[in-house]
């Protein structure tokens, strides 16, 4: 009897085939486990959002403080903190897509001095809601359409906030937001607790939009109009 093989130009085929197989599910792997932890990091500003409520109710409806007020509020008092006895776990903290490995151990970090050379969290608050009258929950006309907390890129090392009202021209905010860590998007908390997955353009685009500005979002107010 024969023995029955693959030629070479069988196996070639079938290596092909396997190829191309694989060249066109890799992409969507790669998209679903994208979305996999978009939606983690959605759940975390959910949590955090939940965690300011608690912490609020206990605290004459205030936010928790930034380090924005660094002399006036000790690093306990700062909300990666204040929020941690409500959170219960600090992972809220870190999206599952950031890839920086500069992290600070909050549980053991190294002396205040050094902390500007770590990257704090995947977050960062709204430096408005430090400054009366939006340090309140009750503070921004429009708590629905009012961004808290944004994701921050990697390479925010030593802030655990943003300051929009510094944003002059439409480059400025994409090195404070990491605008497209998932697929052309990013998390963002508002000030009423929810949170949503959205582009930049869709929560800041000059002469058109602000949802940064505790005063007047949604409406377009320029840099120093807050």
């Amino acid at each position: 009897m024969r023995n029955k093989a693959f030629t070479l130009i069988e196996l070639l085929v079938v290596i092909a085939i396997i190829a191309l197989l694989v060249s066109i599910l890799l992409p969507s792997l790669s998209r679903a486990k994208e979305l996999a932890r978009g939606t983690v990091c959605l759940s975390n500003m959910r949590s955090t959002g939940l965690a300011i409520q608690m912490y609020a109710t206990e605290n004459g409806e205030h936010y928790p403080p930034s380090s924005c007020a660094l002399h006036e509020n000790p690093a306990e008092s700062w909300w990666i903190n204040a929020l941690q006895p409500y959170s219960g776990t600090r992972l809220l903290y870190r999206c599952p897509s950031d890839r920086a490995d500069t992290f600070l151990d909050w549980d053991n970090p190294p002396p205040q001095a050094q902390w500007g050379q770590y990257r704090w969290a995947s977050y960062s608050t709204n430096a408005r809601f430090d400054n009366k009258p939006f340090s309140r929950l009750s503070g921004a006309p429009r708590p629905m359409e009012t961004i808290y907390a944004c994701e921050t890129p990697e390479s925010v090392v030593g802030a655990d906030h943003v300051h929009p009202e510094m944003w002059f021209g439409p480059a400025d905010p994409q090195n404070h937001v990491a605008y497209e860590r998932h697929l052309g998007k990013a998390s963002y908390l508002f000030a009423d607790g929810h949170a949503a997955q959205m582009t930049l353009e869709e929560t800041w685009k000059p002469g058109t939009r602000n949802l940064w500005n505790p005063k007047k979002a949604p409406e377009w107010s320029g840099p120093l109009d807050y």
